[in-house]
């Protein structure tokens, strides 16, 4: 308290002096002093407004927290200040959230502009960690970090999802075998050295060798951002697998998982430096109705998904399904989703005899008009990491059904409302549980408004403001 009081009586000074002295740097460094500079991450406080209105120049520059703009009637200043959301990973906090405007005594603060690259395997093509990666990118540049985007695509590949004009993309392919290894391992080393890159966020790395690699020959800070739930270390990797994967994971600086259940899932030795951010889930424009037929006096069960059949498991949906049909005539299976799995799951429905009951399209960059349609959500997997998917069905009121032995499926299920199938890729299960959602209307609008509820507290902007946190952490010293 003692130190942000002095802070506070330090900056109201150089501010006011500052603007009884407006022409002195004139031609040099317009920064006043390492409190004012540009790049400085100021953090105000009620301590700090407080002084700045007893402070006697305080008429002539307002100072308001409540996203109010004030300014002397020359121009002097203005300074915006806005209040942090609320978050279960965050507590609540002050920072300034936009460069003051230019003024007449050429007086300037921002948050601190560091460079950070993202890193991933593709980005023209559809996918919940594809989608998250490029709003992270767009929502850091609106914070004022410099982002660079790396990925395999190659040259002429587009994103499929709207990048920010100030993200730069460096695309530097794939082809199998050592050599190009050593030569993306080397581009990146470059990329990172050239642009005086601070911070390296490489997602999906597990046993990626190449990134570790790249940040310690170019000594940038590394974070391994983690998408799935680390049963997936326990489901498709060996033992020996799991043992180079964790053992690579100790020579990052931060570890980002999704969800705090995940932490006891990583040895004991990397725990310290596991840092928690769940996914962002905007808000719902319009909900769905659960408990109401649609215009043509149907229901809709929907699955948004890639068509993985290691991991999404659509197979064991469809086949359930099929369990489910007949007593429920009134029921369609919707799905969405693009992947190498399609026509092995068209030829399942049309054995099965439900292909006109099942609906196959591909992906879209939105598919929220899908999420208000609908009548239940399903998600079949074996394990998601923070399912996108889920989650924003469940944000629109909708209320889903997954197994309780799928790490983060059910976790998130049990945030919100729905049901859980006992067991895991059991389709008898799955179809019996479908059953007592599809019957029960009234469970479905219940269950579909806790859903809504649950999901409320990953709002975007609380997600975005961690990630910062973090980035700014493994960032030089001086942008604290």
């Amino acid at each position: 308290m003692v130190a942000d009081a002095l802070a506070g009586n330090l900056f109201c000074d150089l501010l006011a002096w500052r603007h009884e002295h407006p022409r002195r740097t004139e031609g040099r460094n317009r920064s006043l002093s390492p409190l004012l500079h540009s790049d400085y991450f100021l953090r105000p406080n009620t301590i700090l407004a407080d002084k700045w209105q007893s402070h006697p120049h305080s008429s002539r520059v307002s100072f308001d927290p409540n996203h109010r703009v004030g300014a002397d009637p020359k121009g002097h200043a203005a300074l915006r200040y806005e209040r942090l959301s609320l978050s279960p990973f965050m507590p609540s906090q002050w920072r300034d959230t936009q460069r003051a405007d230019r003024m007449e005594s050429n007086v300037v603060m921002s948050p601190p502009l560091i460079t950070i690259v993202l890193y991933f395997f593709r980005l023209a093509t559809a996918g919940g960690a594809e989608r998250i990666i490029c709003q992270l990118a767009n929502a850091m540049v609106e914070r004022r970090f410099r982002v660079h985007l790396v990925s395999l695509d190659s040259n002429e590949a587009a994103a499929f999802y709207p990048l920010n004009t100030g993200v730069r993309w460096t695309k530097i392919g794939y082809r199998p075998g050592i050599l190009d290894k050593l030569r993306r391992t080397l581009a990146l080393v470059r990329l990172l050295k050239v642009n005086d890159v601070h911070a390296l966020v490489g997602f999906v790395m597990s046993g990626d060798k190449s990134i570790f690699t790249a940040a310690k020959l170019s000594g940038v800070r590394l974070a391994a951002a983690e998408r799935n739930a680390p049963a997936m270390y326990r489901l498709r990797y060996s033992r020996v697998q799991r043992w180079i994967s964790f053992g690579l994971l100790h020579l990052a600086d931060r570890i980002v998982v999704q969800m705090p259940e995940y932490v006891n899932g990583y040895p004991v030795s990397l725990r310290n430096k596991i840092l928690t951010i769940a996914n962002p889930v905007s808000m719902a424009r319009q909900h769905a109705r659960p408990d109401r037929r649609n215009a043509s006096g149907r229901f809709t069960l929907l699955a948004v998904s890639r068509l993985d059949p290691v991991q999404k498991r659509i197979g064991t949906l469809i086949g359930a399904f099929s369990h489910v049909a007949r007593t429920h005539p009134d029921w369609d299976l919707r799905i969405i989703g693009d992947g190498p799995g399609e026509l092995a799951l068209r030829r399942l429905a049309e054995e099965l005899g439900i292909s006109e009951r099942v609906r196959m399209e591909p992906s879209v960059t939105s598919v929220f008009d899908a999420y208000a349609e609908a009548h239940l959500f399903v998600m079949p997997s074996l394990w998601e990491g923070f399912p996108n998917a889920l989650a924003e069905a469940m944000s629109h009121g909708l209320p889903a059904v997954g197994f309780d032995a799928a790490a983060g499926v059910a976790d998130l299920i049990r945030k919100g409302g729905g049901w859980l199938a006992p067991g895991l890729d059991d389709a008898a299960s799955l179809a019996e549980t479908l059953s007592i959602a599809m019957d029960d209307h009234t469970q479905r609008a219940i269950r579909g408004k806790l859903a809504a509820q649950g999901m409320a507290v990953f709002t975007p902007e609380a997600v975005f403001d961690r990630w910062a946190e973090m980035l700014l952490e493994l960032g030089p010293k001086q942008a604290l």
